[in-house]
């Protein structure tokens, strides 16, 4: 199963809004001519091929202003890019990981 590519806020807010969620999803928040993002970028589509019963999605970021309202609303900073954002299955928000993690960042919140 592809990463799927959210273009507007609106999206991200129905994904994280999803009442009956079939699995846990994870969302990539990342910018454009961004290196670790591209990085966890790649590695995240090239996870997501696999079926480890986890939606993947990724928000090319544009709208800074209102993304970083988006995630005050959530109660959370949003802090550089790339972003993670882990949603459980009962969609619970349940963490955010932001800033120049890297890729060991993603190898650690996969199961």
């Amino acid at each position: 199963m592809a990463m799927t590519e959210l273009t507007t806020l609106e999206q991200i807010r129905a994904v994280l809004n999803a009442d009956a969620r079939s699995k846990p999803a994870r969302i990539l928040v990342h910018a454009k001519g961004c290196p670790p993002c591209q990085e966890v970028h790649e590695k995240m589509d090239e996870v997501a091929q696999h079926d480890l019963g986890i939606e993947f999605y990724a928000h090319e970021a544009v709208q800074y202003v209102e993304l970083k309202a988006l995630f005050k609303e959530l109660g959370f900073k949003l802090t550089g890019y790339p972003t993670q954002i882990l949603i459980s299955q009962q969609g619970h928000l349940e963490f955010v990981v932001g800033g120049n993690k890297g890729i060991e960042t993603l190898q650690d919140l996969l199961p």
